[in-house]
């Protein structure tokens, strides 16, 4: 086995995806895609995860970073091992990714960093236009670009540490980095009548039939009995909610359909 550095660019890539075995794994258009996003903005690190080539000229690990550099059309330094035993495949690849929540912590914001995580991500895709649409490989931030996106807007934590104190409260009816993000947001638009909101949902004392949080309450109930509804379906029905909420308007009925508009906050 011998490993060395190399000048990683489009034509050399193709050389390696060239040797490449059919036994590889099936190729995940959206992680090229993402891995692509991320060469071209800078975000890239050369952290010395290797393409590695097997004893028989093969290439059994790196496929989604070569085609990734294909798409991106850069050039880096990166290493490459050759020559490992053909039976060391099964072996290759079976860390665990390294999650947001991981990169939170080794910034030292170690408490509530699973919510953290989850809340940031949400105001990005919000802050991106993002929320209907789909999230996923060129669309979908890195986590460095989380981290930084979060440095720049550190007050999302104080919006973190009031949802955990209604966690128990809200379990099951909305999903807390999901309620992290709307109340950081609904508070920008009015922070006293936001932290009602939300204290409302998790209690729900007092609500009259036409009330919006009623009407929000009974929804996620039926999502919770019958394990229905994705999370932006909750997102924009709890705008709906707030925005009716926010200008005392009672409602009849709370619904959103995945054909319409994502709904706005309202002034």
């Amino acid at each position: 086995m011998k490993a060395s550095v190399v000048s990683m660019n489009p034509k050399r890539a193709q050389e390696l995806l060239d040797t490449a075995p059919d036994k590889q794994r099936n190729i995940e258009e959206a992680r090229v895609q993402f891995y692509a996003k991320c060469m071209r903005g800078g975000t890239w690190r050369e952290n010395g995860e290797a393409f590695i080539v097997n004893d028989a000229g093969e290439l059994i690990d790196g496929q989604h970073r070569c085609l990734a550099v294909i798409a991106a059309n850069v050039q880096f330094q990166a290493v490459l091992v050759t020559a490992v035993a053909m039976d060391a495949f099964a072996s290759i690849d079976t860390g665990k990714s390294r999650g947001a929540k991981a990169v939170f912590e080794i910034a030292s914001i170690k408490k509530h960093s699973c919510a953290l995580a989850s809340a940031v991500r949400w105001i990005y895709r919000w802050e991106h236009n993002r929320m209907a649409a789909n999230y996923s490989g060129a669309t979908k931030p890195s986590n460095e670009e989380l981290l930084d996106f979060f440095n720049k807007r550190k007050n999302i934590y104080d919006a973190v540490a009031v949802v955990v104190k209604l966690q128990g409260s809200l379990k099951g009816k909305i999903p807390f980095g999901l309620a992290a993000c709307l109340y950081w947001l609904f508070s920008k638009k009015d922070a006293g009548k936001c932290h009602e909101f939300f204290c409302r949902f998790a209690d729900g004392l007092n609500l009259t039939k036409d009330h919006p949080v009623y009407l929000l309450r009974r929804l996620m109930e039926t999502r919770t009995k019958r394990n229905l509804f994705a999370s932006e379906w909750i997102a924009a029905v709890t705008v709906k909610a707030w925005n009716a909420f926010l200008h005392d308007r009672p409602l009849i009925a709370l619904k959103w359909a995945a054909t319409e508009s994502f709904p706005e906050i309202e002034k």
